[in-house]
């Protein structure tokens, strides 16, 4: 089943972790889980908000020269900071993260197991699954 990229799945949990999904009008069970991560949501494609090292060009600056602070093309190297989190705690997830399960999964007893990525984007509320090819793993 090649070419599962980000399909829209329906998801049934058994406390945290996925039991079962509907892709392509075939119910997958779970057989088992095989990491859990969870990635900051639009991570990769927001905006940066602010300048690095107090650079005055705009984010985005001119796309002949650089400015001091500015990256290849003008471009303004976002100013990153990690998130804090109280002394004790363990950091909590933001309510627009997106949980990503990677899952080994069957569509019957005697279907060959195949390997998922089961996404879930909270912001949006909807789960995604991509299949993990062999040469991935």
């Amino acid at each position: 089943m090649p070419g599962i990229h980000d399909e829209p799945v329906e998801v049934v949990r058994r406390g945290a972790a996925p039991e079962q999904f509907l892709l392509r009008a075939r119910l997958y069970v779970v057989r088992e889980v095989l990491a859990r991560w969870v990635e900051p949501s639009r991570w990769r494609w927001a905006a940066p908000v602010q300048a690095y090292a107090g650079a005055s060009a705009p984010v985005g600056g001119s796309a002949g020269g650089g400015s001091a602070g500015s990256g290849p093309g003008g471009w303004q190297v976002p100013d990153v900071l990690p998130r804090r989190q109280p002394a004790g705690r363990s950091a909590v997830v933001g309510a627009a993260d997106r949980e990503v399960w990677r899952v080994a999964a069957a569509a019957g007893r005697n279907s060959a197991v195949l390997v998922f990525d089961l996404c879930h984007d909270r912001e949006e509320s909807r789960w995604l699954a991509t299949r993990v090819e062999e040469d991935q793993l």
